[in-house]
Formats: C-alpha cells, structure tokens, sequence
C-alpha cells in the first residue's frame, strides 16, 4: 500500500491540503519555467557567441599571409583536393569561405561532360592554385565576421554540427 505524505497550510486562516500530486505539479510548473528562461536565454547567448567566435576567427586568418614562393606544381582531381593539398604543401589553413566556395565549384562539376575528368587536365595547377589564394586573399582581407558567424548558424541549424573543412 501506497502512504501519501500531506502537508497543511494555511493562508489567510483558511486550511488546504497540498498533496504528493500537487507537489509535483507545483515542481513540474518551475522546471518548464526555467526551461523557457534557458531558451529565450540561449537565444541571446548564442548568437553573440558565434559573433565573438567568427570575430577572433577572422582577424587570426588576416595575420596569416599569403605565401609568395609557389613553385610547385599540385596535381589535383578536384577543388576540394587542391585545397586539401595545398593545406598540407603550405602548413596554413584556407579560410572558411574558401573552402565554402571549392565545395560550390567542385557541386557545379556534377552533370558536366568532363564531370569525372581530372580539373588538372581542364585548367592547369599552377592557374587552379593562383585563383585559390587570390580568392583566399579576398576571404582574409574584407570578410565580414557577422557573415561567417550567419554561416556557422544555418549550418549548425541544418546539420547540428560544425563541418571542419
């Protein structure tokens, strides 16, 4: 048998009964309280994190400079695979929308008639590597931090996860 625990209280000289039940709705009404003000919190919170975090984000990628000796020539079958390789050949990262972009470039392959051709046999390395790093320039340079933290959102609400590129 189930004992209930009863507390009386009493407001204004008048006697009610507060039961385990009553408890738990009393409980119940505060969690989703405290949910709601999380949430409306979070969505102060969150936005302006992004926005701290695509700000020092940015200005490390403006200190980061452009190699001027490029003397090699990257074999590469993709855009995504030059960027891959020219990561690994220059030890620096490319910048979020540069990888953004040879994504964009490498979609627009699909359907062509040289769709699975090598891009190297297309466009020659050392033009394909030049076109990267003025465009990385550009990134480096005159990007807007409020921009690249607007993309991080839309992909953590599409994906709920960050893409590391």
């Amino acid at each position: 048998m189930v004992a209930f625990n009863y507390n009386y209280i009493s407001l204004d000289n008048s006697v009610s009964i507060i039961g385990f039940g009553d408890k738990l709705c009393i409980c119940l009404s505060y969690f989703l309280d405290l949910i709601m003000l999380l949430c409306i919190l979070m969505n102060i919170l969150v936005p302006n994190i992004l926005i701290r975090r695509a700000e020092t984000y940015q200005e490390y990628m403006k200190q980061v400079p452009i190699p001027s000796h490029r003397g090699s020539v990257i074999p590469f079958n993709s855009w995504m695979g030059l960027g891959k390789s020219m990561k690994q050949l220059y030890r620096q990262p490319l910048h979020y929308l540069t990888n953004v972009l040879l994504k964009q470039w490498d979609q627009l392959r699909i359907g062509s008639n040289d769709e699975y051709k090598p891009l190297d046999n297309l466009i020659h390395p050392s033009k394909a590597e030049a076109t990267i790093w003025l465009m990385e320039e550009v990134h480096r340079q005159t990007s807007s931090h409020f921009h690249i933290a607007q993309l991080w959102k839309q992909m953590s609400d599409n994906r709920n996860t960050f893409e590391d590129f």
